[in-house]
């Protein structure tokens, strides 16, 4: 009795790990990408069309915008070919290295009624148009409530999502040009309010600031200090929003047909009843 006991035991926790492992296998599976829904690289022309229309916007905004020159790759000399360098992604400096569907840059960095300024690299730098447009529509309700400047680390970077003190698989929207870290915000009475150090402070210039990026509706997502101690304690995280143009695969199509046929069957049964 006692052996058999012990054999059910085991063959019982042996199931137990497979089916552990068979639900941990299906939640990896289910995990979707961080990406806009119709996304894909290379850009389809329905992407580059929404781009261009995109463009036009920024234009009618008065954003004054030009396309980014792509730098020239270095030729590498005889003796570094011999070399093996592995060189991770999410280290590249270069956007042309990334997915920005619609590169632009604003030379001023003014967008509508505010100002971005790098921290700590040189500006201009490279963002995609939706971000771009995101803030110049955004901007008249910042002003209104006293912005003037945002201060930013950050726009594109070829790495992963940091978020909760963990950093997952999937590709961030920075990769997109889709993205901007905030640090500081500037009022206009010349005031810097730096996120790590007003946002719980007794002042609610930071948490208005949050109040009208989430209600403009023209950003997905609005991390913050409230939303994520871990990973976000001193910037604010803005995601533009924007879905691209789903295009229809064969296989869509051939269920689309099914379902047409089905429908004129039962059609034609019903009329000969």
């Amino acid at each position: 009795m006692r052996r058999a006991r012990i054999w059910i035991g085991l063959a019982l926790a042996v199931v137990w790990l497979f089916a552990s492992v068979s639900t941990a296998e299906a939640r990896r599976r289910r995990r979707k990408p961080n990406m806009p829904r119709g996304h894909s690289w290379p850009p389809t022309q329905a992407m580059k069309d929404m781009g261009l229309q995109c463009q036009a916007r920024l234009t009618a905004l008065g954003v004054k915008w030009e396309r980014p020159v792509a730098p020239k790759e270095r030729k590498r000399r005889k003796r570094k070919r011999k070399r093996k360098r592995k060189r991770k992604l999410n280290r590249s400096k270069s956007w042309a290295r990334g997915q920005i569907v619609t590169p632009v840059v604003v030379p001023d960095m003014v967008f509508g009624q505010v100002k971005l300024t790098p921290i700590w690299r040189k500006g201009p730098q490279v963002l995609d148009c939706h971000l771009a447009e995101a803030i110049a529509l955004t901007s008249p309700r910042w002003h209104a409530l006293g912005v003037r400047e945002l201060r930013f680390s950050s726009i594109y970077q070829y790495r992963e999502v940091r978020y909760k003190g963990s950093t997952s698989k999937a590709l961030s929207r920075h990769a997109l040009g889709l993205a901007i870290d905030v640090y500081e915000f500037v009022d206009d009475g010349g005031r810097t309010h730096v996120v790590e150090d007003h946002y719980w402070g007794l002042g609610l210039f930071l948490p208005a600031v949050e109040v009208v990026a989430n209600s403009s509706g023209e950003f997905r997502t609005v991390i913050t200090p409230l939303r994520d101690p871990a990973s976000h304690h001193d910037h604010f995280h803005l995601e533009a929003q924007v879905e691209y143009p789903v295009a229809k695969t064969r296989r869509r199509a051939r269920s689309s047909r099914k379902r047409a046929r089905k429908r004129r069957r039962r059609a034609r049964r019903r009329r000969r009843r």
